[in-house]
């Protein structure tokens, strides 16, 4: 196992809950008229293609510890 210090821990905690709460004022505030552009959504889909040919070709072939350390 990798060995992790506490404020590894505390660092990800935080980031989960200032994601969460970033996604809870998504939820609840009207956005009106406004839209997610073009150019974001192609982004956004291009990084989620990377990310899944990289899961899977560390499925096939590498290990999940070669995954993380593309990740970072």
């Amino acid at each position: 196992m990798i060995p992790a210090a506490a404020n590894q821990f505390a660092f990800s905690i935080h980031a989960f809950l200032l994601t969460a709460f970033t996604l809870f004022q998504n939820v609840i505030y009207q956005c009106g008229n406004q839209k997610v552009s073009k150019i974001s959504i192609a982004i956004l889909s291009v990084v989620r293609l990377i990310a899944a040919v990289c899961f899977f070709l560390a499925l096939s072939s590498h290990s999940r510890l070669w995954l993380i350390s593309i990740f970072k």
